[in-house]
């Protein structure tokens, strides 16, 4: 549970101060992501993976063994883990304290609001500069200043893709792979800029087209990083961010 806030937190409100607006609604947002997209179970994967190596601190495959229990597949959660809230205002000022170290880097003069209200153009900002993290340090790898998804692929297949988004690896996470890390961006910026929208401000993989199809950019990825064939919408090349 606490690897799951910090998570959110990290994903969803860091850089939002940035931004001028400070997220009132961060724990209610973050019970939602628990309840109803299954956060728990989709970082239970990447939890354990650390787990067993200690880079959390706590060594949850070790104790699982000591205990005798064998697991043939990631745990589920408990399926209702938040008991109670102490409600919303007290909320909303236990968000405030939480941010205060990022505010305090921040301007001064900033907007309260809810996820739902955040601008969509910032959460392309946010996206897009993972995106120029991941072609700029494929660019570097690979010494290719334009470089297609059938380069990034490649990287991938070396097993390389860590080196692309070290950081977003270091820590716990909810795609399946170091290629969804290292592809989504790159696919979910293209999207966008094809016209496709979000279906939800805290379900930011699910993008909806113009034409009302929706696509799971986090399957996308891993399809493509599997082998599957690259989509004719994807661009032919992309150039990397100076």
């Amino acid at each position: 549970m606490s690897a799951s806030f910090d998570w959110f937190v990290h994903r969803y409100a860091a850089d939002l101060p940035a931004h001028r607006y400070l997220p009132l609604d961060l724990y209610q947002a973050w019970r939602w992501k628990v309840h109803q997209d299954d956060l728990l179970a989709r970082l239970m994967p990447r939890y354990l993976e650390l787990s067993a190596t200690g880079s959390l601190g706590l060594d949850a495959a070790s104790r699982m063994a000591e205990l005798g229990i064998v697991l043939d597949q990631a745990p589920r959660p408990a399926a209702d883990p938040i008991l109670s809230t102490p409600g919303l205002t007290v909320e909303a000022r236990f968000a405030r304290c939480l941010l205060a170290d990022v505010l305090a880097c921040t301007p001064a003069v900033r907007r309260e609001l809810t996820f739902p209200d955040v601008p969509e153009t910032v959460w392309d900002e946010i996206m897009k500069r993972r995106r120029d993290q991941v072609l700029r340090a494929a660019a570097e790898l690979s010494g290719r200043e334009r470089l297609t998804l059938a380069d990034l692929v490649e990287i991938l297949v070396a097993g390389r893709g860590a080196e692309l988004v070290r950081e977003h690896r270091e820590g716990v996470c909810t795609h399946p792979a170091t290629g969804v890390c290292v592809l989504l961006p790159v696919l979910h910026h293209h999207l966008r800029m094809q016209g496709y929208r979000y279906s939800q401000a805290l379900r930011q993989r699910e993008l909806v087209g113009p034409g009302g199809d929706r696509v799971d950019v986090a399957r996308l990825a891993e399809a493509i990083e599997q082998g599957h064939p690259i989509p004719e919408m994807m661009p032919v090349r992309y150039r990397s961010a100076v």
